[in-house]
């Protein structure tokens, strides 16, 4: 196929036939990476708790050394691994005071980044959250104040978050985007037709840039900035950060 150069700044390989633009959209992503802009960036569901029942071994583990000697990790106990309990529930389990159990924050969030490339016209739809898990627990190891304890509990809730489907879309009728499913574990070459709204991203396509955008730099400091801003202001505005 001929190189033909899509914008000033970078070169995808793409083929005309019949007054229509072939498009090697593997190649375009990584080929143009950093050039793909942020439209627009929102939670689109949250969770930011201190109340809510965890696993009886999330409490345990973060019980004083002092406490874990005098209440061994056997017999009941051990039975008890995986039950869900609150910290109320985990304390009086233990006869021991509520003030001796950690209070973590509990975070979750879930949200969708849209993101677009220009010349070609495309946009992609990730979808994402912070956690795979019902929520991430986020345990403060040293002295925050309550205004500064959740701010830092979203910004460390993000350690294992993950693009969890992409959607896209591209109208130009005379384009067309193909990609070579052998490089995405499927049978030969699959085109994306022209859509006049988001469409999902065949599954092995879909795995492949989900790949791709977690392990590139753009998305782990750039991208994931934007997030983590949008999961903060989601907080303030639902009231659970102050005002400055």
């Amino acid at each position: 196929m001929p190189v033909t150069q899509t914008d000033v700044n970078t070169q995808t390989i793409a083929k005309s036939t019949n007054n229509n633009t072939i498009i090697d959209l593997l190649a375009l992503i990584t080929d143009t990476m950093p050039q793909w802009k942020v439209h627009r960036c929102q939670v689109t569901d949250g969770v930011i708790s201190q109340h809510l029942p965890m696993k009886f071994i999330y409490h345990y583990e973060y019980l004083s050394d002092l406490l874990k000697l005098q209440h061994p990790l056997n017999g009941q106990l051990l039975a008890s691994f995986d039950r869900l309990l609150t910290r109320e529930q985990f304390a009086q389990m233990l006869g021991i005071h509520l003030h001796q159990v950690v209070n973590p924050w509990q975070i979750k969030f879930a949200g969708k980044l849209v993101v677009f490339y220009q010349h070609p016209d495309i946009a992609l739809r990730l979808h994402w959250v912070n956690t795979i898990k019902t929520f991430e627990p986020i345990y403060l190891q040293s002295k925050l104040s309550q205004a500064e304890s959740l701010p830092y509990a979203i910004d460390n809730a993000f350690t294992n978050w993950q693009i969890t489907g992409v959607e896209i879309i591209q109208k130009n009728p005379q384009v067309e985007l193909v990609y070579d499913s052998d490089d995405t574990n499927g049978n030969g070459v699959q085109s994306i037709l022209p859509s006049t709204q988001f469409v999902p991203v065949p599954t092995p396509l879909a795995n492949w840039m989900i790949a791709y955008f977690q392990s590139h730099p753009v998305i782990a400091n750039e991208w994931l900035a934007l997030i983590k801003s949008e999961a903060q202001s989601y907080a303030q505005t639902q009231h659970f950060i102050a005002d400055p």
